[in-house]
């Protein structure tokens, strides 16, 4: 038998769709029509989101649901009112930890502009596990109101480094704060009855002119050249740009 079908036949129906593709990761910037194919909330602290394009290439996202009271420049606790569990409460200790409105706000967004009705925000969530190749099975609480559903992402390019320390790779940040449904419309123009999208290429300009480098790695040095290179700056690579797998999360 040859070996080429026996390869092909032992393998997953998602592993042969992947065949003869360039990366399973979305690597180009701009916008895409996107399905949502996992969304949940683990270890109460973060909601994990991947989206899938029309070719079967993913981008992910992680939203933290928490923050910490910190100081400022002059090493004050910035104390003052901040949401705890949703209710408002004063906090004057460094390190206290708040709610991260940003990251609720951007999953409200996400459940109205796939079409979801607003009043009915989290129908459908319900308890399930998700299996990781590093942490084992992991509860989890899966939004089965987002699942396989379609809104136009925009993404930019995100400069992170190996955990060598010796590369870069370029990823896709998914923008959260910039969600357009699947015609491509934003809320405020969808919500106006209208059907010519704009608002979404100054979103696209945006995301082309401000590639970046994960925070903890901004200053390094091998990250900055692939920086230039994405800008333009340098001798960009011939070929297609190689996309790294996100590690697990834990």
């Amino acid at each position: 038998m040859s070996i080429i079908l026996s390869v092909v036949n032992n393998m997953s129906d998602e592993d042969k769709a992947r065949l003869g593709r360039s990366g399973t990761k979305i690597n180009t910037d701009g916008s895409h029509l996107v399905t949502i194919t996992e969304a949940y909330e683990i270890d109460s602290q973060r909601f994990c989101l991947t989206v899938e394009d029309v070719e079967g290439k993913t981008a992910n996202w992680t939203g933290f649901f928490k923050q910490k009271v910190t100081k400022d420049d002059k090493g004050v606790v910035k104390s003052g009112e901040y949401s705890v569990n949703g209710v408002k409460t004063f906090l004057d200790t460094e390190g206290a930890e708040y709610d991260n409105l940003r990251t609720l706000g951007q999953i409200k967004n996400l459940w109205k502009v796939v079409g979801n009705d607003e009043a009915k925000f989290g129908d459908g969530i319900k308890a399930g596990t998700v299996t990781f190749a590093k942490a084992g099975v992991k509860a989890v609480e899966n939004w089965g109101g987002l699942i396989g559903k379609q809104f136009t992402a925009v993404t930019s390019f995100l400069i992170t480094l190996d955990q060598d320390g010796k590369r870069a790779w370029r990823n896709q940040d998914l923008n959260m704060d910039s969600l357009f449904t699947a015609a491509g419309l934003s809320q405020a123009e969808a919500d106006a009855g209208k059907t010519e999208a704009v608002a979404i290429n100054a979103a696209v300009a945006q995301a082309k002119a401000n590639p970046s480098i994960e925070y903890k790695n901004r200053n390094n040095k091998i990250c900055i050249q692939e920086l230039n290179l994405v800008k333009g700056a340098g001798k960009a690579p011939v070929v297609e740009t190689a996309t790294k797998l996100d590690e697990e999360p834990f």
